[in-house]
C-alpha cells in the first residue's frame, strides 16, 4: 500500500522546479537558514552511517577476539580491553546525541524557513486578490479563495516538512551507504545492488489478474 506521504511526494515532485522557481524571491532571503538547515541534515546523515561502527569493533576487537581479555598490546590505540570498551560506549551516546541534535536543527530551520517563505508568499497572495477587480470576486466564490490562501499554501508547507525533507535524508542515507559499501568490499556492493532493480519491477504487487 502506498502511504500518504507518498501520494503527497509524487503530486508535488512533477511541479518542484516550477514551485522553486516562482518561490524563488521568498527562497532567496532564507538562503542561509536554509543552507544551515540542509548542513545539519548532512551531518545527521553521516552520524547515521557512523552509528553501527562502534558496536562493530565491540564485537570484533573485544568480545570476539578472544574468549579471555585479550593484552593491552593487542587492542587498538593501545587501550586494554574495558577501556576501549567505555571508550566504544561513550562514542555510540554521543553520535547518538549529536544525531539527535542536528535531527532537530534540521527539521526545526527547514520548518522554520518554509513558514517564512509560505507566510509571505500567503500576504503576496492576499494582497494579489484584494488588487483584482470586483468582476473577478462576483465570478468565483469566496470559499475557494479562502481555500487558496489557507489550505493549499499550508499543504505545501506540511509536503515539505513531512514529506519532501525525509524523502531527502533517505536519498543521501542510501548513497552514503552504497558509498560505504564500495568502499568496504566493492565486489560485495554490485552484488548488493544487482537486487534493486527488483525492488521496482513492479509498481503495483497486488494487482488484480484480468478476467
Amino acid at each position: 500500500m502506498v502511504s500518504q506521504a507518498e501520494k503527497d511526494l509524487k503530486g508535488i515532485l512533477p511541479g518542484i522546479w516550477h514551485m522553486l522557481f516562482k518561490f524563488w524571491p521568498q527562497i532567496r532571503k532564507r538562503q542561509i537558514l536554509i543552507g544551515g538547515s540542509l548542513l545539519a541534515l548532512l551531518v545527521e546523515t553521516v552520524l547515521g552511517l557512523l552509528e553501527p561502527w562502534p558496536l562493530k569493533y565491540i564485537f570484533d576487537d573485544v568480545l570476539l577476539s578472544n574468549t579471555n581479555l585479550v593484552p593491552a598490546h593487542n587492542s587498538p590505540l593501545g587501550l586494554s580491553p574495558l577501556w576501549f570498551l567505555a571508550l566504544l560506549a561513550c562514542a555510540i551516546v554521543a553520535i547518538a546525541a549529536l544525531r539527535s541534535i542536528t535531527s532537530y536543527l534540521s527539521t526545526y530551520g527547514m520548518a522554520l524557513a518554509a513558514i517564512q517563505v509560505l507566510s509571505e508568499v500567503r500576504s503576496n497572495l492576499y494582497s494579489h486578490i484584494q488588487r483584482l477587480s470586483l468582476s473577478f470576486h462576483q465570478q468565483f466564490k469566496s470559499g475557494d479563495l479562502i481555500t487558496r490562501v489557507t489550505y493549499d499554501i499550508e499543504r505545501l508547507r506540511l509536503v515539505t516538512i513531512k514529506t519532501a525533507l525525509p524523502f531527502l535524508a533517505n536519498v543521501i542515507t542510501i548513497v552514503g551507504m552504497i558509498g560505504v559499501m564500495f568502499w568496504l568490499n566493492w565486489e560485495l556492493a554490485l552484488i548488493s545492488m544487482a537486487v534493486f532493480p527488483l525492488f521496482y519491477a513492479n509498481d503495483n504487487p497486488h494487482r488484480q489478474p484480468h478476467s
